[in-house]
Protein backbone atom coordinates (compact mmCIF):
# COMPACT_ATOMS: atom_id res chain seq x y z
CA UNK A 1 0.00 0.00 0.00
CA UNK A 2 1.05 3.52 -0.55
CA UNK A 3 0.59 6.72 1.42
CA UNK A 4 -3.07 7.81 1.51
CA UNK A 5 -4.41 11.35 1.96
CA UNK A 6 -7.39 11.62 4.34
CA UNK A 7 -9.10 14.31 6.38
CA UNK A 8 -9.09 14.38 10.22
CA UNK A 9 -12.48 13.26 11.59
CA UNK A 10 -12.42 16.14 14.08
CA UNK A 11 -10.88 19.23 12.48
CA UNK A 12 -10.83 18.29 8.79
CA UNK A 13 -7.07 18.83 8.41
CA UNK A 14 -5.37 17.00 5.55
CA UNK A 15 -3.38 13.99 6.79
CA UNK A 16 -0.96 11.65 5.03
CA UNK A 17 -1.35 8.06 6.27
CA UNK A 18 1.38 5.50 5.62
CA UNK A 19 0.77 1.76 5.21
CA UNK A 20 2.26 0.87 8.63
CA UNK A 21 0.11 3.35 10.60
CA UNK A 22 -2.90 1.94 12.46
CA UNK A 23 -3.40 4.46 15.27
CA UNK A 24 -2.24 8.06 15.52
CA UNK A 25 -3.08 11.52 16.84
CA UNK A 26 -3.91 14.38 14.47
CA UNK A 27 -0.95 16.76 14.43
CA UNK A 28 -3.33 19.76 14.36
CA UNK A 29 -6.04 18.98 16.96
CA UNK A 30 -4.63 15.93 18.79
CA UNK A 31 -7.67 13.69 18.18
CA UNK A 32 -6.77 10.01 18.57
CA UNK A 33 -7.76 8.11 15.41
CA UNK A 34 -7.75 4.57 14.08
CA UNK A 35 -7.13 3.66 10.43
CA UNK A 36 -9.70 1.18 9.06
CA UNK A 37 -8.54 -0.74 6.00
CA UNK A 38 -10.84 -3.17 4.29
CA UNK A 39 -12.17 -3.96 0.85
CA UNK A 40 -9.74 -1.54 -0.77
CA UNK A 41 -11.09 1.36 1.29
CA UNK A 42 -9.10 3.29 3.88
CA UNK A 43 -10.97 5.44 6.40
CA UNK A 44 -10.45 7.05 9.78
CA UNK A 45 -12.42 6.58 12.96
CA UNK A 46 -12.01 8.19 16.36
CA UNK A 47 -10.43 5.83 18.83
CA UNK A 48 -13.07 6.83 21.38
CA UNK A 49 -15.65 5.26 19.06
CA UNK A 50 -13.64 2.05 18.96
CA UNK A 51 -13.20 2.13 22.73
CA UNK A 52 -16.93 2.73 23.18
CA UNK A 53 -17.66 -0.34 21.05
CA UNK A 54 -15.21 -2.40 23.10
CA UNK A 55 -16.78 -1.09 26.32
CA UNK A 56 -20.27 -1.97 25.03
CA UNK A 57 -19.16 -5.47 24.10
CA UNK A 58 -17.48 -5.89 27.49
CA UNK A 59 -20.59 -4.62 29.29
CA UNK A 60 -22.75 -7.02 27.29
CA UNK A 61 -20.50 -9.99 28.07
CA UNK A 62 -20.38 -9.07 31.77
CA UNK A 63 -24.16 -8.71 31.84
CA UNK A 64 -24.67 -12.07 30.11
CA UNK A 65 -22.44 -13.75 32.70
CA UNK A 66 -24.24 -11.89 35.51
CA UNK A 67 -27.61 -13.05 34.16
CA UNK A 68 -26.52 -16.69 34.30
CA UNK A 69 -25.24 -16.26 37.86
CA UNK A 70 -28.32 -14.31 39.02
CA UNK A 71 -30.75 -16.85 37.56
CA UNK A 72 -28.86 -19.68 39.27
CA UNK A 73 -28.93 -17.72 42.53
CA UNK A 74 -32.69 -17.15 42.12
CA UNK A 75 -33.29 -20.88 41.57
CA UNK A 76 -31.12 -21.72 44.57
CA UNK A 77 -32.95 -19.18 46.74
CA UNK A 78 -36.33 -20.64 45.81
CA UNK A 79 -35.20 -24.18 46.58
CA UNK A 80 -33.75 -23.06 49.94
CA UNK A 81 -37.07 -21.37 50.76
CA UNK A 82 -39.00 -24.56 49.93
CA UNK A 83 -36.55 -26.57 52.05
CA UNK A 84 -36.92 -24.18 55.01
CA UNK A 85 -40.72 -24.39 54.78
CA UNK A 86 -40.56 -28.21 54.71
CA UNK A 87 -38.27 -28.21 57.76
CA UNK A 88 -40.70 -25.88 59.58
CA UNK A 89 -43.65 -28.13 58.74
CA UNK A 90 -41.81 -31.25 59.96
CA UNK A 91 -40.74 -29.49 63.17
CA UNK A 92 -44.32 -28.27 63.70
CA UNK A 93 -45.72 -31.79 63.33
CA UNK A 94 -43.17 -33.10 65.83
CA UNK A 95 -43.87 -30.20 68.22
CA UNK A 96 -47.62 -30.80 67.98
CA UNK A 97 -47.12 -34.45 68.85
CA UNK A 98 -45.10 -33.56 71.94
CA UNK A 99 -47.63 -30.91 72.99
CA UNK A 100 -50.50 -33.35 72.61
CA UNK A 101 -48.69 -36.01 74.61
CA UNK A 102 -47.72 -33.47 77.30
CA UNK A 103 -51.33 -32.26 77.57
CA UNK A 104 -52.63 -35.80 77.90
CA UNK A 105 -50.07 -36.79 80.54
CA UNK A 106 -50.44 -33.44 82.35
CA UNK A 107 -54.23 -33.71 82.36
CA UNK A 108 -54.21 -37.23 83.77
CA UNK A 109 -51.58 -36.26 86.36
CA UNK A 110 -53.53 -33.12 87.36
CA UNK A 111 -56.75 -35.04 87.79
CA UNK A 112 -54.96 -37.76 89.75
CA UNK A 113 -53.07 -35.33 92.01
CA UNK A 114 -55.66 -32.57 92.49
CA UNK A 115 -58.94 -34.29 91.78
CA UNK A 116 -61.55 -31.99 90.27
CA UNK A 117 -59.31 -28.99 91.04
CA UNK A 118 -56.97 -30.39 88.41
CA UNK A 119 -59.38 -29.12 85.74
CA UNK A 120 -58.41 -25.55 86.67
CA UNK A 121 -54.72 -26.48 86.34
CA UNK A 122 -55.43 -27.99 82.92
CA UNK A 123 -57.15 -24.81 81.69
CA UNK A 124 -54.35 -22.65 83.06
CA UNK A 125 -51.68 -24.75 81.30
CA UNK A 126 -53.69 -24.62 78.05
CA UNK A 127 -53.89 -20.82 78.26
CA UNK A 128 -50.15 -20.42 78.92
CA UNK A 129 -49.23 -22.97 76.24
CA UNK A 130 -51.48 -21.26 73.68
CA UNK A 131 -49.70 -17.92 74.26
CA UNK A 132 -46.24 -19.49 73.93
CA UNK A 133 -46.87 -21.36 70.68
CA UNK A 134 -46.05 -19.46 67.48
CA UNK A 135 -48.39 -20.50 64.67
CA UNK A 136 -46.75 -22.27 61.75
CA UNK A 137 -48.26 -19.76 59.30
CA UNK A 138 -46.32 -16.92 61.00
CA UNK A 139 -43.07 -18.85 60.77
CA UNK A 140 -43.65 -19.63 57.09
CA UNK A 141 -44.64 -16.00 56.40
CA UNK A 142 -41.35 -14.83 57.96
CA UNK A 143 -39.35 -17.17 55.71
CA UNK A 144 -41.34 -16.01 52.67
CA UNK A 145 -40.83 -12.31 53.54
CA UNK A 146 -37.10 -12.81 53.88
CA UNK A 147 -36.95 -14.66 50.55
CA UNK A 148 -39.22 -12.13 48.82
CA UNK A 149 -36.84 -9.30 49.73
CA UNK A 150 -33.89 -11.13 48.20
CA UNK A 151 -35.93 -12.22 45.14
CA UNK A 152 -36.91 -8.58 44.58
CA UNK A 153 -33.25 -7.50 44.60
CA UNK A 154 -32.27 -10.33 42.24
CA UNK A 155 -35.14 -9.56 39.84
CA UNK A 156 -34.11 -5.90 39.72
CA UNK A 157 -30.52 -6.89 38.90
CA UNK A 158 -31.80 -9.29 36.23
CA UNK A 159 -33.91 -6.50 34.67
CA UNK A 160 -30.92 -4.13 34.69
CA UNK A 161 -28.56 -6.65 33.04
CA UNK A 162 -31.22 -7.69 30.52
CA UNK A 163 -31.64 -4.02 29.55
CA UNK A 164 -27.87 -3.74 29.01
CA UNK A 165 -27.83 -6.83 26.77
CA UNK A 166 -30.92 -5.69 24.85
CA UNK A 167 -29.52 -2.16 24.51
CA UNK A 168 -26.27 -3.41 22.97
CA UNK A 169 -28.19 -5.79 20.70
CA UNK A 170 -30.42 -2.96 19.45
CA UNK A 171 -27.39 -0.75 18.68
CA UNK A 172 -25.78 -3.57 16.69
CA UNK A 173 -28.84 -4.08 14.43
Amino acid sequence: MKVVSLKCVNCGASLEIGPAVDNFACEYCGTQQHVDRGGGIVSLRRIETTLAEVRQATDRTASELALVRLREELTSLRSRQAEEVNVLRAADEKENGFIGLALLVGSVASLYLFGWWGIAAIFLSLLVGWRLITPLSEKIAAVERKSAERVSVLNEQIRRHTAIVDGVDSRIK
